[in-house]
């Protein structure tokens, strides 16, 4: 008699928070579980197909540790043929799929590297080159189709290429003067070769960049509107690189001609070349852990999108329709049998996903050799490696929490790792269609803190 009415009380009291999201998102639709491992502690239309968001690189994260392995890393090569007379026929850069070339995320710059091909070059005592190539051959990608017109021209919707440079983004620099008043558009680096119309105002100080660049990989214009807070300092919004490729070869060429190196022609080819040539040397990304790492915590769709098109490198397999059935058939292995997957990064809104499967995930990765590094991509109370507001997540109820959040206009998801009594739980709360006039943050924060704490 005590069981049953322990087993009623539970039941009742997991229920209540239900019914609690139900009144909070009474016009949205919602899922929530909650796992310790052997037994649900909380589920509520966990089944649901929505919209994840950024979450979803919870799935790339596990996919890619799956197929490369944590230790990974990319490469770009440097070639030629041999060197007679100080002149080359070739000179090749041949891109393998690093998306981290010439990236602040890991203290390089395109300087950098323009300054370090240069050094091989003087090392070759090369002074011509008969033809400069970027090889892109092993990927020559484009955007997912459904991402909004809104998004695409801006730096978090950067197209994944094989050769990568500067996370294939640029800078635009910009003099603010008082609120309502037009902006200047003072310096662009690199230049994107873009006709950039200027529709940009400033507002209020510390009110932020609420700007979009409207253009995309086939156009030659792009409009930039919107508001940024006024400063005395430059402010810097970045865009998408429409031609990475090319935007990089022509600085490069500038360069190399400045240092008084004859280059006589120069192109991106989009096949293999078919010549024989001697790599002169090799740069190597980080490690796939690391680049993780930053994906996650700076929530970096770029990373996401190239990782998922390059995940069956190993294999000599790539792009993203090949690694999307590779990706379903790795899901449905682990009892995933419902979902909808268009990309890596979850910029797309035609991405579907339930809290059942990625709970199914969580644990699945608690077992795996790459657990620990994959747990440390997700950001805790207070990481200052993390951006935006999710950091804060978790510090008003001192919870100990590893979270992967979402968001998109009317969407909010939280996935993620919780630590309490020696108990590791699996959560995942997703609300889609909601209107913005709750703090989904805090929201969540304190039904998860509640829960736990009435469990005990």
């Amino acid at each position: 008699m005590i069981i049953k009415f322990l087993i009623f009380f539970i039941v009742n009291l997991y229920s209540n928070y239900c019914d609690k999201i139900s009144q909070s998102f009474s016009d949205a639709i919602w899922s929530l579980k909650i796992s310790d491992g052997k037994k649900d502690i909380v589920r509520c239309n966990s089944e649901k197909l929505l919209i994840p968001a950024s979450s979803l690189k919870i799935v790339t994260s596990i996919y890619s540790f799956e197929k490369l392995g944590k230790d990974f890393k990319f490469k770009t090569e440097i070639m030629s043929d041999d060197v007679k007379n100080n002149t080359v026929e070739f000179f090749v850069i041949k891109g393998y799929g690093d998306m981290t070339l010439g990236s602040s995320n890991f203290n390089s710059s395109i300087d950098g590297v323009l300054n370090d091909i240069y050094d091989l070059i003087e090392s070759k005592k090369i002074n011509r080159i008969k033809n400069l190539i970027i090889d892109t051959s092993l990927l020559d990608d484009y955007p997912e189709s459904s991402w909004e017109w809104q998004d695409i021209g801006n730096y978090y919707a950067a197209r994944v290429s094989a050769f990568s440079i500067n996370d294939n983004q640029y800078s635009i620099y910009f003099k603010t003067y008082g609120v309502g008043e037009k902006t200047d558009i003072i310096k662009i680096y690199p230049d994107p070769g873009l006709k950039i119309k200027n529709y940009v105002v400033g507002d209020l100080p510390k009110t932020g960049d609420n700007s979009y660049i409207f253009s995309n990989p086939y156009c030659e214009n792009a409009v930039i509107r919107g508001s940024l807070g006024i400063t005395t300092s430059a402010y810097i919004v970045k865009g998408s690189l429409p031609n990475p490729l090319e935007t990089f070869l022509k600085i490069l060429v500038e360069f190399l001609k400045s240092k008084n190196i004859i280059i006589e022609n120069n192109d991106v080819i989009y096949q293999p070349l078919n010549k024989k040539l001697n790599v002169l040397k090799t740069y190597y990304s980080p490690s796939l852990s690391q680049i993780i790492k930053v994906m996650n915590k700076k929530s970096f769709n770029f990373y996401a999108e190239s990782l998922l098109r390059y995940s069956l490198l190993k294999k000599g397999v790539y792009g993203l329709n090949e690694n999307l059935k590779e990706l379903g058939d790795f899901l449905k292995e682990k009892g995933i049998n419902r979902f909808k997957i268009v990309d890596g990064s979850g910029l797309s809104r035609r991405n579907l996903f339930s809290c059942d499967g990625f709970i199914k995930l969580l644990e699945f990765a608690k077992n795996r050799y790459y657990y620990n590094e994959f747990y440390e991509s997700l950001i805790y109370p207070g990481d200052e490696d993390a951006k935006g507001h999710i950091k804060k997540f978790g510090l008003k109820y001192n919870l100990n929490t590893r979270i992967k959040s979402g968001s998109l206009n009317g969407v909010r998801s939280y996935v993620g790792y919780l630590k309490n009594d020696g108990i590791i739980y699996s959560f995942c709360f997703n609300v889609n269609n909601y209107i913005d006039f709750i703090d989904t943050d805090l929201f969540f924060e304190e039904l998860l803190f509640k829960i736990i704490k009435d469990k005990k």
